[in-house]
C-alpha cells in the first residue's frame, strides 16, 4: 500500500489563488489516525494523505483552550483545524493531547509561600504541580494575562508560564501575597 506524504508538490502544478490559500479546511476527527513514531507524531487523513511530521497547536489557546486545534505538517504548514477535539477517538485524542502538554508546558501554582520585592523585581516561592518552585517577574501588571475571574497566567523573566486556575481557591495567605503584588 502506498502513502502519499508530506512533500513538496511539482513545481508544474498550478499555483492556489489566495481565496484557494486562505480556504479554511476544517478537519474530521473521524478521519484523522494519530500515532507515535519515536518522538514525532504522525497524522494520516482517510481518503487523502500522510503526514510523517504532525504538530498540533490551539488556536485559541486563553479563550478556547480544548476547542479548535490547528493541525500542522512538518513545514508548519496548516493541514486543518479540528474545530471539536473532544470528538477525537479515545487513542487519538490521548496522543494529541500528549503533543499539547509538551508544547504548552505551564506549571499550575496550588500555594504561594513568599513573594519578595527586589528592586524592581518580585521573586515568588510556589508550590506547583511539578514541585516547589521559585521564579522571578517583573513588571507583573504587564506579565499577568486574565481571560476570566480569578484566572491567571504569571510569564516569568525567562519566559516560563503559571497558572492560577482559581484565585478563590488559594488559601488566604497565598490571596494575601498576590493582591499585594497586584
Amino acid at each position: 500500500m502506498s502513502q502519499i506524504t508530506d512533500t513538496p508538490a511539482p513545481a508544474m502544478e498550478k499555483a492556489l489563488t489566495v481565496t484557494e490559500a486562505g480556504a479554511l479546511r476544517l478537519l474530521d476527527p473521524e478521519s484523522l489516525a494519530f500515532s507515535r513514531h519515536g518522538a514525532r507524531l504522525r497524522l494520516t487523513v482517510a481518503g487523502d494523505r500522510s503526514y510523517p511530521a504532525a504538530t498540533v497547536h490551539r488556536a485559541f489557546p486563553l479563550s478556547h483552550p480544548r476547542r479548535y486545534y490547528s493541525v500542522r505538517d512538518s513545514a508548519a504548514n496548516e493541514i486543518g483545524l479540528v474545530p471539536d477535539p473532544d470528538r477525537l477517538s479515545r487513542g487519538n485524542r490521548s496522543l494529541v493531547e500528549e503533543e499539547l502538554r509538551r508544547r504548552y508546558m505551564i506549571s499550575v501554582i496550588s500555594k504561594v509561600t513568599g513573594a519578595k520585592d527586589r528592586f524592581g523585581t518580585v521573586e515568588w516561592h510556589v508550590l506547583t504541580d511539578r514541585g516547589p518552585c521559585t521564579f522571578t517577574t517583573r513588571e507583573l501588571r504587564e506579565t499577568l494575562l486574565t481571560d476570566r475571574p480569578n484566572h491567571y497566567i504569571i510569564t516569568d523573566v525567562e519566559g516560563n508560564r503559571f497558572e492560577i486556575p482559581d484565585m478563590a481557591g488559594l488559601d488566604r495567605h497565598s490571596q494575601e501575597l498576590l493582591i499585594r503584588q497586584l
